[in-house]
């Protein structure tokens, strides 16, 4: 799962899908491999029943702390962290990380340890 906060649109903008298309195929995924979720079009959701509900193993938030979403995983960004059978990692914004090389290397680290073992 993919949980990022793309207010201006329901959609990633352009820049920001080529990022994550970019970073999915570094991995060996696609778009249609996960499950993208734009926190802006589901403000009224129980977050935590829908974490309860999907057989996650990879979750990645994008500038979003989970704690704003009243779920109470203390994430440290850029560190991959293993939360009930789940690695979860918290990472800047796409708007951050299209502006920062050095984010985009600390993301790639953490990717490698999550996905390419």
């Amino acid at each position: 799962m993919v949980l990022y906060n793309e207010q201006t649109t329901p959609y990633l903008q352009p820049a920001h899908e080529t990022l994550l298309v970019n970073i999915l195929k570094s991995i060996g995924l696609t778009l249609d491999d996960i499950e993208l979720v734009n926190l802006n079009n589901i403000r009224r959701v129980d977050y935590v029943e829908i974490l309860k509900e999907k057989t996650l193993h990879q979750f990645i938030s994008f500038g979003i702390d989970l704690r704003e979403l009243q779920i109470n995983v203390p994430l440290t960004a850029y560190k991959v962290q293993r939360v009930e059978e789940i690695n979860m990692l918290l990472a800047d914004s796409f708007h951050e990380l299209v502006l920062n090389t050095e984010k985009k290397r600390l993301l790639w680290t953490c990717l490698k340890q999550m996905f390419l073992k």
